[in-house]
């Protein structure tokens, strides 16, 4: 059962990600695109089902999908299909921005107190996840407006975007931040053995 649901998530994964190539493949080939979002809505739908920890966030996903799904079924539209990235970014910003107002901690210091000792989680720690979360709002606010702007371009350029692009420009924040990180402890520490 945990092989199967392991096995579940890996699809579900690549097929979340490959969403935007799926679009323009559909396109390229005079597919309907209602067909590539009731896929997306069924892959978000076994995602409710098996992430339980996750079930509100998963849930928000699936109504955006299912709006999606039932505007370009009834305006024949490809735009609606294009908007889901957007509504990505749109929605992951709200989570992380409320976290820094609802709650002690900020999104990024719940994460990262998983792996952080819990004497090792001072002021700085707390600091640091803020400005973290900050900088991810920023990333959505940004990467959300680009790929809107793609969704009134040609289907390759937002295809590019939205499937190659922004995953590169996100896998290059992690790096940073992970860089940045390891900067700044080795920094403490230094600071530490000083005094």
């Amino acid at each position: 059962m945990k092989l199967l649901k392991v096995l579940l998530n890996i699809i579900i994964a690549i097929l979340s990600i490959a969403y935007p190539i799926c679009v323009y493949l559909a396109l390229d080939n005079g597919i309907a695109l209602w067909n590539v979002l009731i896929v997306l809505v069924v892959i978000l739908f076994i995602k409710l089902l098996i992430e339980k920890s996750k079930r509100k966030f998963n849930a928000i996903f699936l109504v955006v999908a299912l709006a999606l799904l039932s505007l370009n079924v009834i305006h024949q539209h490809d735009v609606f299909a294009k908007l889901y990235p957007v509504f990505v970014s749109l929605v992951l910003f709200t989570v992380f921005f409320s976290s820094l107002f609802v709650g002690e901690k900020s999104i990024i210091e719940r994460l990262a107190s998983l792996s952080v000792k819990k004497e090792e989680q001072t002021p700085f720690f707390k600091k640091y996840c803020t400005n973290v979360t900050k900088v991810w709002c920023l990333f959505f606010v940004v990467n959300g407006g680009i790929s809107f702007t793609t969704v009134f371009m040609d289907t390759q350029i937002w295809t590019l975007y939205n499937g190659v692009i922004s995953y590169i420009l996100m896998g290059l924040l992690f790096t940073l931040e992970y860089i940045a990180r390891i900067y700044l402890r080795k920094k403490d520490v230094d600071l530490k053995n000083n005094l």
